[in-house]
C-alpha cells in the first residue's frame, strides 16, 4: 500500500475497532452483532476488537490486489497482536491487580497501529503470501471459536473468559 493508504487503513482500523466495543450494546444487545464484536468485559471478547478489524483489512487488501495470498499477513499480524494484548493486559494486572482502561486503550492503538504496519510489510512477502490456505484456515478456526464461544463459555482456560 502507499502511504496514504495505509493511513486511511490504519484510521479505518482503529475507529472500527474502537466502534465494535461499543456496537453489541448499541444494537440492544443483537446476537448477531454479539458474534463479531464483544458481548462483555472478557479478555477473550476483546480479542474480536483486534481480530475482525484486521480481518476485514485482509480482505479488502486481497480483492484490491487481486491477490488472495495478501490475507496472510494481516491474519499473522492479527495473532501476534492477540497475543501481545493478552500479554500486556496479564502483565500489569499482575503487578497493579486491577483493570486500567487508560493503559489498555492506549496499548490497543498502538498493537493495531503495529499490526497495520506490519501486515503491509508482511502481506508483500511472498513467503507468507504463499502460506494463504493455513491463514485462511487460521481464520475460518478463529470465526467459529469467536461465534461459539461468544455465548457459550468453555470451563478451560477461565482466565481468558472471566469478565472485568
Amino acid at each position: 500500500m502507499k502511504k496514504k493508504e495505509l493511513l486511511f487503513v490504519t484510521i479505518a482500523t482503529l475507529i472500527i475497532g474502537t466502534l465494535m466495543h461499543f456496537l453489541y450494546e448499541w444494537s440492544g444487545e443483537s446476537r448477531f452483532i454479539g458474534y463479531i464484536c464483544p458481548v462483555d468485559e472478557s479478555v477473550w471478547e476483546h480479542m474480536k476488537l483486534i481480530f475482525y478489524p484486521l480481518f476485514f483489512v485482509a480482505i479488502y487488501i486481497a480483492i484490491r490486489k487481486g491477490d488472495i495470498g495478501r490475507i496472510s499477513g494481516f491474519i499473522l499480524t492479527s495473532l501476534i497482536a492477540m497475543a501481545l494484548q493478552i500479554s500486556f493486559v496479564y502483565l500489569y494486572k499482575l503487578f497493579t491487580q486491577r483493570s486500567l482502561v487508560v493503559p489498555d486503550i492506549i496499548f490497543y492503538y498502538i498493537v493495531m497501529i503495529a499490526a497495520v504496519i506490519f501486515g503491509n510489510i508482511w502481506s508483500g512477502c511472498r513467503k507468507i503470501r504463499n502460506l494463504w490456505p493455513i491463514f485462511a484456515a487460521v481464520s475460518a478456526i478463529m470465526i467459529v471459536l469467536f461465534t461459539r464461544l461468544s455465548y457459550s463459555k468453555p470451563s478451560f482456560c477461565p482466565f481468558l473468559f472471566m469478565e472485568e
